[in-house]
This record gives C-alpha cells, structure tokens and sequence, in this order.
C-alpha cells in the first residue's frame, strides 16, 4: 500500500504536465502571461529561455518523484521518457503548438540532473566521484 502512495504524487504530476500539452500553453500565451507579469513585452528569446527552462524543471521534478517512489535510474528516466514522448505527441496534434524531439531531449536532461542529484545526496552506489557501481573506489 505504501508504494501506491509513492507513484501517486508521481500520476499527478504527470496529469498536470500532460494537462499543459493544449493551446493554453503555446508560446503566444506564455509571452501574453511574461507581458502581464513585467507590465511591457518581453523580448522573444527571453520568452523561448523561460519555455526551455521550464522543460528542466517540470521533468526534473517528475523524475524526482518517479525517484522516491522507486529508487531506480531506469524507471525514473523512463516515466520522464514516456511523459515526455506523449506531451509532445499531444501538442503536435493542437493547432497552434508543434511536438518537438528536442523538446524530449531537454525534457530528459531535466530529468537526468534530478536523478543524478538525488543519487548523490542518498548516497548511492557509484554516485560519488572515483567511486564504481560497486561502492568501492579504484586504489
């Protein structure tokens, strides 16, 4: 019952992710909510730059659960891949967003800096520096 628990913060995470696939979120209405916040337009590359980074961060944050729910690298990376692929699959089907394979790419390199970081700071084997998969370091 406690894994249940763990993959629910997980779900819904991903529903929210999956929930910003529709036109609502297109990068005309992302400037609209950047020109509404700061009161002036924003230049468009400061728009594309919020758009990337945001990519990191909400699939860092997915792998960082699918990581506490399961404790393995393959299943985190592999939620991040599967929300990843359908988001974009999903917003090439609106009419104003298209899906983007680099897109999938910044999606997992968010995920894989969360991932590797949480392996680091719990201590894993083979996360630390000189250290192998082993838990032993080459001497």
């Amino acid at each position: 019952m406690r894994r249940t628990w763990l993959w629910l913060p997980v779900i819904l995470w991903a529903a929210v992710i999956l929930s910003a696939s529709n036109d609502g979120f297109s990068a005309s209405e992302s400037a609209g909510w950047l020109e509404r916040l700061f009161g002036h337009s924003m230049p468009h590359w400061l728009n594309v730059a919020i758009r990337k980074t945001g990519h990191v961060v909400v699939y860092g944050i997915l792998a960082a659960l699918a990581w506490r729910a399961e404790r393995r690298v393959a299943i985190a990376m592999a939620v991040a891949a599967l929300v990843a692929i359908a988001d974009e699959y999903s917003q090439g089907l609106t009419a104003t967003r298209t899906g983007s394979p680099w897109d999938v790419v910044l999606d997992l390199l968010g995920a894989a800096i969360a991932v590797a970081w949480l392996r680091r700071l719990s201590g894993a084997p083979g996360s630390q520096p000189g250290e192998s998969s082993g838990g032993t370091t080459p001497g």
